[in-house]
């Protein structure tokens, strides 16, 4: 890419085209093994989705469920699936984040009505308006 005058925001977008492609892999090798999601779950957000993915970088994710969203019957399934794609994500060589903004971590696996909360009082209280720019969907069920 150096080679064909490839900018920064090029290559960060093809770096975030690829991370994005061992996401979506990750998750149908996931669901092979783990079978298909009761409902669409899964999206990520921070440099991958502003097309800024460098090099060497860690995961940012999240998982978004549907308002019916149950723990008790819905839990461990978004649990495995989240700790699979994201142990798989880090032997491609994506970091886990040090400060646990991902998958595996409960607090980043909420319903769409959570997010909606959660991006509102992040507007409201901290002005955080780009954060929602960072959002991508990875998958639909």
């Amino acid at each position: 890419m150096v080679s064909e005058d490839a900018n920064s925001h090029m290559v960060g977008t093809a770096m975030a085209v690829i991370g994005r492609s061992f996401v979506q892999r990750h998750i149908e090798l996931a669901q092979e093994q783990l079978g298909p999601p009761p409902f669409p779950f899964f999206f990520t957000f921070g440099s991958m989705a502003r097309d800024e993915q460098l090099f060497v970088t860690d995961q940012d994710n999240g998982l978004m469920l549907v308002n019916a969203y149950n723990p008790q019957e819905h839990g461990a399934y978004f649990s495995d699936i989240a700790e699979f794609v994201c142990d798989g994500l880090a032997r491609c060589g994506y970091y886990k984040c040090a400060g646990g903004i991902m998958a595996t971590n409960p607090e980043w696996r909420e319903t769409r009505a959570e997010w909606q909360h959660r991006f509102r009082d992040w507007i409201e209280t901290t002005g955080r308006r780009r954060s929602i720019g960072n959002l991508r969907r990875m998958m639909r069920g």
